[in-house]
């Protein structure tokens, strides 16, 4: 059903009891790192892997990330991440994703991210690829482009120090943990009904480093949030929910 090629992978996961919550359906943090594994192995298949892309004097950094679920997989359940390149824009390399449960669809996203130098953070552009022989955009195009997210000035829901285990081989906060925030400050009742979701990432947190976490809820049923450490703004992030007792929609209507 699904190809290993340079313009497909796909990956199979087992939804395992640690990776679901109350309601029995995966966490938003285990599905973003569900997507960093299948893009992982992808690149690794061709040689151009984590390890390999360091010692060329480069790493990917998401710098967005939007995700639209019809339903979010299940305890017990098998599903297979589709993901494809889907070109470039300026800077950034676009990365599409599909997860399906058997061959029914239940999740779609688009990853951006920038290619730098692991030591300087210089970016590279994306030229940099045409010495591998991986075509950036051969995958087609992107469902949908993440694009800025312009969040108003929000009231401040608490504090939340980066700890060790939120930590990834770079030693900065992994880009899957910010799937727990969006959980863990929406308000009570909605944190297993994400419909859309979207995250900015737009400065690194470190070891040490304390969010002060900024939220509210919208007119129009949006939740928007924010984190600032003492460097400033490190995230953005917007999210909407299913009715109670509904699990399919298909609309972008995080603000832009």
């Amino acid at each position: 059903m699904f190809e290993h090629s340079q313009k497909e992978w796909a990956e199979t996961f087992h939804v395992s009891s640690y990776d679901v919550g109350p309601g029995r359906t995966l966490r938003l943090s285990h599905l973003l790192l569900w997507l960093q594994e299948t893009a992982e192995r992808h690149l690794e298949h061709f040689g151009i892997g984590y390890e390999a892309l360091w010692e060329e004097g480069i790493v990917f950094l998401t710098a967005r990330t939007w995700v639209q679920v019809r339903r979010m997989p299940r305890f017990g359940e098998d599903a297979t991440v589709v993901t494809r390149p889907c070109g470039t824009q300026k800077a950034q390399f676009l990365r599409g994703y599909a997860v399906y449960v058997g061959e029914e669809l239940c999740v779609q996203a688009v990853q951006s991210s920038i290619a730098a130098d692991p030591v300087t953070h210089r970016i590279h552009r994306p030229r940099v690829f045409d010495r591998f022989g991986f075509d950036p955009a051969c995958g087609g195009e992107p469902v949908f482009v993440p694009q800025k997210l312009e969040l108003p000035v929000c009231p401040l829901l608490g504090e939340r120090p980066v700890r060790y285990t939120d930590l990834d081989y770079n030693s900065h906060l992994n880009n899957a943990v910010y799937g727990d925030f969006i959980a863990d400050y929406a308000p009570e009742g909605l944190a297993g009904r994400v419909a859309e979701f979207q995250i900015n990432y737009i400065g690194e947190s470190l070891p040490g480093d304390t969010l002060a976490m900024y939220g509210q809820m919208t007119p129009e049923g949006e939740f928007l949030l924010y984190g600032e450490n003492a460097r400033g703004r490190g995230f953005d992030a917007c999210a909407r929910f299913f009715p109670a007792g509904e699990e399919k929609e298909e609309k972008n209507v995080c603000p832009q």
